[in-house]
């Protein structure tokens, strides 16, 4: 194990052939690499060496598991309270990372899909910088004054996320949002454009949802 990790990248089973940010960008000398149960497919086939599996590996083959004989392992039991992704991310806390990256296609599995964004609710609780990737979206929640360099060109929707949110300004987007308040029950931040290299976004109050798709 990493002794001095601080990021982790959490390869769930969905995990696509390519990531928003690129999986040439990840640091593997650094940064820790968990395989979430089928997850390890995907590791496998970049050809990288898992710091950690877990899960409840209904869904890994035992021929995959065992080319990795000397990799640290937590198998739970299938009758279990939380998902094979909940179970990384309390690891990752108990362990004070400071950043986790989950690592999800976002297709199929709507539920699923849902259940991240109740994780990042998590990770975001405890002050923990959190995020989800796909090949051509990142979600995550917006902090009281989010700098942001990395989305020029792209879509931007955000969603309340538990009550009423205010922003209070904001530069770099085709629709300029000021003194804008957004509610659970409507979708008036949907589909902005980014025009800029750097865009920020500044909350007065609430919890903002944010979604980059490329």
């Amino acid at each position: 194990m990493k002794k001095e990790a601080d990021t982790a990248w959490l390869f769930t089973t969905t995990s696509p052939k390519e990531i928003f940010s690129s999986y040439k960008n990840i640091d593997y000398s650094k940064d820790l690499i968990i395989a979430v149960d089928a997850g390890l497919e995907r590791v496998n086939k970049l050809g990288i060496e898992p710091d950690l599996i877990i899960g409840d590996m209904d869904t890994l083959s035992p021929e995959l598991l065992e080319q990795y004989p000397n990799t640290e392992k937590i198998k739970y039991d299938i009758q279990k309270n939380h998902t094979d992704t909940e179970l990384a991310i309390l690891w990752c806390l108990e362990h004070n990372l400071k950043q986790v990256v989950i690592i999800n296609g976002l297709t199929n599995r709507f539920d699923h899909s849902l259940g991240l964004l109740q994780n990042l609710a998590l990770l975001h609780s405890k002050n923990v910088t959190a995020r989800i990737e796909s090949e051509r979206q990142v979600v995550f929640f917006l902090t009281n004054k989010s700098h942001l360099n990395e989305y020029e060109g792209c879509l931007l929707s955000l969603f309340a996320y538990g009550g009423d949110a205010t922003i209070k300004n904001s530069e770099g987007l085709f629709f300029p949002l000021k003194n804008l308040t957004l509610s659970p029950l409507h979708t008036r931040g949907i589909s902005n454009n980014v025009i800029s290299s750097s865009i920020t976004i500044e909350l007065d109050k609430g919890l903002i949802l944010a979604i980059f798709t490329k």
